[in-house]
C-alpha cells in the first residue's frame, strides 16, 4: 500500500492499516517527501509492525540530512526491509549510506526510484552498477514507458520492481461496462487495472494508496489468481483504447523521443483511429508493422513542453511540420 497524500495527516489511519493487513496487504511504502506519512504509518501499525514489510526512501541532496532521515525512520520502524533513493536525488552519496545500513543489518534491500520516464535512462545506468536490489517506477495502461527499457533490464539483472501510481493519470476515467469488466474475472475496473499490472511477471508488487474504508479489501482482490495471460493483457489494452483512455494502440509502447515516426494516416491504416489531429506514434522496427509501413522513413526532431510539443519531420526527403501530442514505441516482435 502506498502512503503518498493519504497518510500525510494527523488523522488515525489504524482502521485502514488493519483492513489492509486483514486483506493480505502487508507491504507499506512511504517517504519523507510524503510529509507526515512515515510517522502516521508507524502510529497506525502499533504493535503489528512485525507483520509488515516497510519500504521507504531517502529524499534529500544533503548527506547529513539523509542520515537524519534514516535515523528517524529506524526509530519509527526498527528496521527497513526496502530502503530506496527517492528520484535518484544525490544517489551516489545516499546509496552509499544505505549500503552501510544494509551491512549493519538495519536494511534488507536497497534500491532507487524515479517518477519521470525522462529519467529512466539515468535509472538504468544506476541499475547496471549492480548495487541495487529493487527499483520503483510508475506503470499502468497509460504509463507504459517502463516497458521500453526498465522492465527488461530489471528482469535481466534479477531486480525486484515496485510499481507506483497504478490508478493515476486518468486510467479510471470513463470505465467500460460492467459486462466488459466482468469478462476479466473481476468486479471493478480498478481491480482489472491492478491485475493487468500484477500479471506482468517482471512486477514484484503494486502499490495503491487509499484512505477510504473498503478500498483496501477491494484492491487486494486483484491479487488473487488466476493472473491475466498475454491475450487478456492485450485485450485490456485494446479496451482502454476503444473507450478513449488509452494513449496509444495495443502493441505500441509509449516512448519520449525516437527518430522513426508514423503519423495519423498510418495509425488509421493499422485500424486505430487517432482521437487527436496531431497525434503521432513513434515506432522502431517498422518491419513488424507490415511491408507498407516498412518502406516509410520519417525522421523526427521532438521538442517543446508537455502536451503541445512541436515536431519537425522529413518524409522521403520532403520537409514538413506537424504538432505531436505524444510519442510512442512498439513492443519488439
Amino acid at each position: 500500500m502506498g502512503t503518498w497524500q493519504t497518510f500525510d495527516t494527523t488523522a488515525d489511519r489504524t482502521p485502514i492499516v488493519d483492513e489492509a493487513l486483514s486483506a493480505g496487504i502487508n507491504l507499506f511504502d512511504s517517504s519523507p517527501m510524503y510529509g507526515r506519512a512515515e510517522d502516521t504509518l508507524a502510529k497506525a501499525l502499533g504493535g503489528r509492525r512485525d507483520e509488515t514489510i516497510i519500504a521507504t526512501k531517502i529524499w534529500t541532496s544533503s548527506p547529513a540530512d539523509g542520515r537524519q532521515q534514516a535515523e528517524h525512520v529506524l526509530r519509527l520502524f526498527g528496521r527497513v526491509e526496502i530502503y530506496q533513493v527517492h528520484n535518484l536525488v544525490n544517489w551516489t552519496a545516499q546509496l552509499k549510506m544505505l549500503e552501510a545500513l544494509k551491512g549493519e543489518g538495519k536494511v534488507v534491500a536497497v534500491g532507487a526510484t524515479h517518477y519521470d520516464p525522462g529519467a529512466f535512462d539515468d535509472l538504468c545506468d544506476v541499475m547496471r552498477t549492480g548495487r541495487l536490489d529493487m527499483i520503483q517506477v510508475p506503470y499502468n495502461p497509460r504509463r507504459r514507458e517502463a516497458e521500453r527499457r526498465v522492465f527488461p533490464l530489471a528482469a535481466e539483472l534479477g531486480l525486484g520492481v515496485l510499481v507506483h501510481s497504478p490508478l493515476r493519470n486518468g486510467v479510471l476515467d470513463n470505465p467500460p461496462s460492467p459486462d466488459e469488466i466482468k469478462a476479466f474475472g473481476v468486479t471493478t475496473w480498478a481491480q482489472a487495472i491492478l491485475k493487468w499490472i500484477a500479471s506482468d511477471l517482471r512486477v514484484s508488487c503494486v502499490l495503491s494508496a487509499t484512505k477510504t474504508p473498503g478500498r483496501p479489501t477491494e484492491n487486494a482482490q486483484a491479487g488473487d489468481p488466476p493472473w491475466f495471460d498475454s491475450d487478456q493483457r492485450e485485450r485490456l489494452l485494446r479496451l482502454t483504447w476503444e473507450i478513449g483512455i488509452g494513449d496509444v494502440p495495443p502493441g505500441v509502447v509509449p516512448y519520449l523521443v525516437h527518430p522513426w515516426v508514423i503519423g495519423n494516416d498510418r495509425l488509421r491504416a493499422l485500424g486505430w483511429a487517432p482521437r487527436h489531429d496531431n497525434e503521432e506514434a513513434i515506432v522502431d522496427g517498422l518491419d513488424s508493422l507490415g511491408p507498407r509501413l516498412s518502406r516509410v522513413r520519417w525522421v523526427a526532431l521532438a521538442g517543446g513542453a508537455a502536451a503541445g510539443a512541436a515536431v519537425t519531420a522529413w518524409l522521403l526527403g520532403r520537409r514538413w511540420r506537424r504538432g505531436a501530442r505524444r510519442a510512442t514505441h512498439p513492443i519488439p516482435g
